[in-house]
């Protein structure tokens, strides 16, 4: 559209605006850039706007869309009889966009469920959007996704599994006149992702994204840990001979992986042997993985991976749970395999933090062994270092100001070390060696950055100072059983960083600095992370 200024009054100009807006598709984030230009200076200016829609997620619960441009959103969450549920405010950004989560009067995040109604409000116009029937079940036996949708109401679906890169699928289907979708005949298996899209009349979205539950299983270890992607509910049992010799039950909302720790009816732990079966429920589906041999050692000269699985199995790596496609072992007939590893390794070793492993998939769940390089965050002003290691492995930090503290990484990698109170306390610039299972001619050796932080509540503000020109990784908690808000903010070229909580542009919810009750701070040095935890004052 290309008009002469003084050939339309503000009025048919808004109206030519929404013209164009009917005639895109509203179900995408589609930016309408206007430009005004002065004919005689060529100067100008732009507009930018995206057509007005909302998605609202029932699982994880994500409310997304896009509104006025940088306008403050207010979101109310209503229950079907019309009660208020929760509610949430945010600031959209350039173009309009927002992503926002209800909140109860505790602070506690809420996922809108069928019958609900979602109520957005800009200052200027408002979207409702009652919340349609929509989730999926699978079947891996018969390869199917069934569930519930409006009647006659459109699916777009994607399905993808980081574990078998390549294997993505984007069907449609329908719900029929009962209000049931089914898709038959599509790739699933354990890790399958699939994300879930209701067309609504109008323009408007429902979504559901979950994901096939998979085991990690590494032969010699009492832990198992559960993949998923909010959260889980499961309940394992360890058979070994045709007899339950061990089970673990974990998860819960919110909960993410999980790791679970195989235990006796005396509570000791009981390792998984080859030969071994894990049977049981993952979210009430059933699951039942024979483990085989499975192990791998790591030689740092080489940066080779030598170890057994079964006979003719394929045997990859991953980094960081990415599947590093170009490095793939066949293991021999006496079940020997060799994996080159130097693309995954940092001098044959996993740089600090960075998680290696082998595996080989079983029934589409996977054995692994695991190698994990090093790392360590301290919490300054305080007397505690924390940080993960290889499962098993033997960890000792070397104070610079104090003492020496050992401990050994637990099933999940993690590890802890406090010193006594008569240590001095953690400061910057103090130097912490880190040593695995008594190697120190490959120890690491961490400098603690300069880090502090303060909450404003007046100003709705955290400050604080840090590296320059670093970054810094914020958790904001509302209360103590709630899921912490992720934030992030760069310092300065003179150490300082701000960060806004009620208005940070970028689409984002607000968050109201009286609710805070903690927030914890993580920066990151030339060779180390400091972290520190502020209090909030208010009850």
């Amino acid at each position: 559209f290309v008009a002469d200024v003084g050939a339309w009054d503000n009025s048919r100009f808004l109206l030519g605006l929404q013209t164009i807006q009917n005639t895109l598709p509203s179900n995408t984030f589609t930016p309408i850039t206007v430009t005004a230009r002065h004919a005689a200076t060529g100067l100008a200016v732009a507009w930018v706007r995206t057509a007005p829609w909302a998605r609202v997620s029932l699982h994880p619960g994500d409310i997304t869309g896009a509104l006025r441009p940088r306008a403050g959103v207010t979101l109310t969450l209503a229950a079907a009889d019309g009660s208020r549920r929760g509610e949430a405010r945010g600031v959209t950004d350039l173009a309009g966009r927002f992503s926002l989560w209800a909140r109860d009067a505790t602070g506690r995040r809420l996922r809108p469920v069928a019958g609900d109604r979602v109520t957005l409000d800009d200052g200027e116009s408002t979207l409702a959007v009652d919340v349609p029937p929509l989730s999926g079940a699978w079947d891996l036996d018969a390869g199917t996704l069934t569930g519930p949708a409006l009647p006659g109401a459109r699916l777009e679906v994607v399905l993808w599994n980081p574990w078998r890169p390549g294997e993505v699928a984007t069907p449609a289907t329908a719900a029929d006149v009962d209000g049931r979708w089914r898709l038959a005949g599509i790739p699933l298996h354990p890790a399958t992702h699939f994300y879930l899209t209701e067309l609504l009349p109008g323009g408007d979205q429902a979504y559901y994204c979950q994901q096939v539950p998979m085991l990690y299983v590494a032969p010699g270890s009492p832990a198992v840990e559960v993949q998923t992607l909010w959260e889980i509910e499961a309940d394992v049992a360890l058979v070994r001979a045709g007899r339950t010799v061990a089970r673990a039950r974990g998860g819960g909302p919110w909960s993410r992986n999980v790791v679970l720790t195989l235990r006796d009816a005396a509570g000791r732990p009981v390792a998984v042997q080859a030969g071994d079966r894990l049977t049981g429920t993952l979210d009430g589906q059933p699951v039942d993985v024979g483990v085989g041999r499975f192990d791998a050692r790591l030689d740092a000269a080489t940066a080779r991976i030598t170890g057994h699985a079964a006979p003719g199995a394929r045997v990859g790596l991953a980094r960081d749970r990415q599947v590093i496609q170009a490095v793939q072992a066949t293991a021999g007939a006496d079940g020997a395999f060799v994996l080159d590893a130097a693309e995954a390794l940092v001098d044959g070793r996993p740089a600090p933090g960075v998680e290696v492993e082998a595996f080989q998939s079983v029934a589409g769940h996977n054995l692994r062994a695991r190698l994990v390089g090093p790392s360590l965050v301290a919490t300054l002003g305080g007397r505690t270092a924390t940080g993960r290691a290889t499962p098993g492995a033997g960890v000792t930090v070397t104070r610079s100001e104090g003492g020496a503290g050992s401990t050994v990484a637990d099933d999940a990698g993690r590890w802890t070390i406090t010193w006594d109170a008569a240590e001095p306390a953690l400061t910057a610039g103090e130097t912490l060696t880190l040593a695995v299972d008594n190697d120190q001619a490959h120890a690491s050796t961490f400098i603690l950055p300069d880090l502090s932080a303060a909450i404003d509540v007046q100003a709705g503000m955290l400050r604080g100072t840090g590296t320059p020109d670093g970054l810094v990784s914020i958790q904001a908690f509302v209360g103590d059983d709630v899921e912490p808000v992720t934030l992030s903010g760069f310092v300065d070229g003179a150490g300082r960083w701000a960060v806004d909580l009620r208005d940070r542009g970028d689409g984002t919810a607000s968050l109201d600095a009286a609710q805070l009750r903690r927030v914890v701070v993580t920066g990151v040095g030339d060779a180390g992370a400091g972290r520190v935890v502020v209090a909030s004052a208010s009850p």
